[in-house]
């Protein structure tokens, strides 16, 4: 849908449905994200909300970002799912009836054109008598030395929790002013998972007769598997988005990519993500280009294999952002100094990059420092360039 007024030219008119033909989201600029969370906003005493909100906003036009990734659920317990929500709901507790109300100040008050819900698709964890609360992702073993997700997940094959998850997200549809959704890294089951019994009656559904073990002894059976979930997590979330639309027809989605996916094409089988189908189908893929996080030898060289690896995809630069840490949180949370995260972004533009965002973002300790953004983020000139649209036979 295009917004027509009395004013509106032939010209425009034709340039807005160019844009809208070819996805292109606020015509076609090169995204400067803040990754926010509400958590910084939150506080039991609502003048303290008050005063948190008004930085914010002066910190967001500070840093002159065009895009801001708005946290929509909380974790306090952080033992990585979220146990509330900011928007009313049928499902889960609401921490504070805060979004919607962040959101719109936020398109109000600043320069900020596009806002996405960030949210988790499967990383709930429901009070402990909902019907659902029970139906989680079981991995087959826990071993030290192999990749382990070690958080609670809903599993994605009960049909219970899938329930539940469309609710929470047409609950957040209807009362939040959106214009995206960003899904958390939760998109995503290691190999030794989900072995509980509806994923195990699905995977019957699909051929397999054996158990994870049985799967995981056959090579190209295992293939096969990790195929099959990460499509199915995929087309999961485009489920949800579809549902969003009902009330936000021009949702665009966006997702959180496991670095080491962009980087080693076997991590489709620890992650069932891929970026190739990631650029497919979702409108941005949101890669946490995190060297701290990863432990990577040499931040520069992590930086040029990821730009390199998303090159060679069709889209790639068109559809990706690099989503940079400004804090080390393998450091006591240490932030990365301002000339850091500037040379970084600088370096990656200079790699043809479009898309940069950044988490997270601390108005308390000005982290990152908010001039230092804005000049930074005006190194790269906003550029329209083509884009094709996601592939409609992918975007089930």
């Amino acid at each position: 849908r295009i917004l027509v007024n009395q004013k509106m030219t032939l010209a425009e008119l034709e340039t807005s449905m160019s844009d809208r033909d070819n996805n292109l989201t606020d015509g076609g600029l090169a995204t400067r994200a803040m990754h926010i969370d509400l958590d910084f906003i939150f506080d039991p005493d609502p003048e303290q909300v008050n005063r948190n909100l008004g930085d914010l906003l002066e910190r967001i036009k500070r840093a002159n970002a065009n895009t801001v990734y708005l946290q929509a659920f909380a974790d306090p317990d952080a033992n990585g799912a979220a146990d509330f929500v900011y928007f009313p709901n049928r499902n889960i507790p609401v921490r504070s009836d805060l979004f919607n109300r962040v959101a719109w100040q936020i398109k109000k008050r600043t320069q900020v054109k596009r806002i996405y819900a960030w949210m988790p698709m499967i990383a709930w964890e429901l009070p402990k008598d909902h019907p659902a609360a029970t139906d989680k992702v079981v991995t087959l073993h826990v071993d030290q030395s192999h990749l382990n997700m070690a958080y609670p997940r809903l599993s994605p094959f009960s049909p219970k929790a899938r329930k539940v998850i469309r609710e929470i997200f047409e609950d957040l549809g209807k009362s939040a002013l959106i214009d995206g959704i960003l899904f958390h890294d939760d998109v995503t089951l290691s190999d030794y998972e989900d072995d509980s019994a509806p994923a195990r009656a699905q995977y019957k559904s699909w051929g397999f007769n054996g158990s994870i073990g049985e799967i995981r002894s056959d090579r190209s059976e295992f293939l096969r598997w990790t195929r099959l979930k990460t499509e199915y997590l995929d087309d999961f979330a485009l489920e949800l988005a579809q549902i969003v639309r009902e009330y936000r027809p021009s949702l665009k989605t966006a997702r959180n990519l496991y670095a080491r996916v962009a980087l080693n094409r076997d991590a489709q089988e620890w992650y069932a993500q891929s970026l190739y189908d990631s650029l497919k189908r979702y409108d941005y893929t949101a890669i946490m280009a995190m060297p701290y996080m990863e432990q990577a030898d040499d931040a520069g060289a992590f930086y040029n294999q990821i730009v390199n690896n998303v090159k060679q995809q069709e889209c790639g630069l068109e559809r990706t952002v690099f989503e940079l840490q400004t804090v080390n949180w393998r450091n006591n949370n240490a932030p990365i100094s301002p000339q850091e995260i500037s040379l970084t972004i600088q370096h990656l533009y200079a790699l043809g990059v479009h898309h940069i965002a950044y988490y997270p973002d601390d108005l308390f300790r000005n982290n990152p420092d908010a001039d230092m953004m804005k000049q930074v983020f005006s190194r790269k000139p906003p550029r329209i360039y083509p884009l094709k649209p996601a592939s409609p036979s992918l975007q089930k």
